[in-house]
């Protein structure tokens, strides 16, 4: 869980403070030494920091507006995910999993390439300082000779209007993944980022939420709880769209395929709708979100292009609050030459103010 200290005390910048290749590679060796983590936490300002950008292009005509979230594993598909995006018109993105400078993601600045393609204004906050290349697999696609321009990786707000008072809450500060068992070393935690735009004439709080995979449901519901009596502590009891990878795997992550394929038998829907087996949706539901209206019982994990639905999860929500849901969906992540462009489908709500 989060540590106790304020999570709406972050720094606005233009520009991320960047970290040097070194700097990395020291607290790299320091990996899981007595107290390491904290000190790096507290020794890299780009934790603490938001960074903003973008021209604003102003809201659409009309009383309704569209809000998608995205886990767009790393951005490495970004183009074809622009492609997607600029077809639906989106007036908020809520994207999590986006590299900044990193060897993976071509060293890309993902989420201002995303902002100025959709003609967005956005805001990115660190989720975690990459001390390598990524997990295993990435590392070793990229050969000893990749270097990471940054090491971020992290959240995102992309919207058509201006983001105001930006909020960084972060989840968890414990280090799990700075462990050296854990075959991508990271600095940092899980984190949330929220804004307050202007959708059909008036304000809406907007947050990009990214929730622990290495996890249980009750782990889970702490960190959604954390995330909205936040957001409630700094903006008040306000129209709201939090949307993002919860992580709702409706078990711990370690239960082995075996109890898998056992718990879907017990229950089929218990994968695609998760909601009975997970207390975080009570727990917004106690917040005044609306869980059924912006959700269907579909899946949003990626692995095929021909995947048959419902046979894996559903990981990817938006919980809304003070507002009418007028249509819902789940956007394929399939590029047009019918690649898998990230590992999670998009979904995505149009909505309008009440009376």
């Amino acid at each position: 869980m989060a540590g106790g200290t304020n999570p709406s005390i972050a720094a606005i910048v233009e520009r991320l403070d960047p970290i040097d290749v070194a700097v990395r590679n020291r607290w790299l060796d320091a990996l899981d030494g007595d107290g390491a983590h904290a000190a790096a936490m507290a020794a890299l300002p780009a934790l603490r920091q938001i960074e903003v950008g973008g021209a604003p292009q102003g809201g659409r005509t009309g009383d309704t507006f569209e809000v998608v979230a995205w886990n767009l594993e790393r951005g490495v598909h970004l183009d074809a995910a622009i492609d997607i995006l600029s077809n639906r018109s989106a007036d908020v993105v809520l994207a999590s999993e986006l590299d900044v400078g990193m060897a993976r993601s071509g060293n890309r600045h993902t989420a201002s390439d995303l902002a100025e393609a959709l003609g967005h204004t956005y805001t990115f906050a660190v989720e975690f300082v990459e001390l390598g290349l990524g997990d295993s697999s990435e590392a070793a696609r990229l050969g000893a000779g990749a270097t990471n321009d940054d090491g971020f990786h992290g959240n995102a707000i992309t919207c058509r209007t201006a983001i105001a008072d930006p909020m960084l809450i972060r989840i968890e500060q414990g280090g799990s993944w700075f462990n050296g068992v854990i075959d991508q070393p990271r600095v940092g935690g899980r984190m949330a980022l929220a804004g307050s735009v202007d959708l059909g004439g008036r304000p809406v709080v907007v947050c990009s939420v990214h929730l622990e995979s290495e996890s249980d449901p009750t782990l889970r519901a702490q960190q959604l709880a954390h995330v909205l009596d936040a957001i409630e502590a700094h903006y008040g009891p306000v129209p709201c769209i939090v949307g993002g990878d919860l992580n709702t795997f409706s078990a711990g992550h370690d239960v082995v395929r075996r109890d898998f394929v056992a718990l879907r038998d017990e229950d089929p829907s218990r994968y695609c709708w998760p909601v009975p087996y997970e207390p975080l949706f009570a727990i917004a539901a106690q917040h005044g979100f609306d869980v059924d209206g912006p959700n269907a019982a579909e899946q949003t994990m990626r692995l095929e292009a021909d995947q048959r639905a419902g046979s894996l999860l559903r990981l990817d929500w938006l919980l809304v609050r003070g507002l009418v849901v007028v249509g819902r969906s789940v956007i394929p992540a399939i590029g047009p030459d019918q690649a898998v462009i990230s590992d999670h489908d998009a979904v995505t709500a149009t909505l309008r103010h009440r009376p």
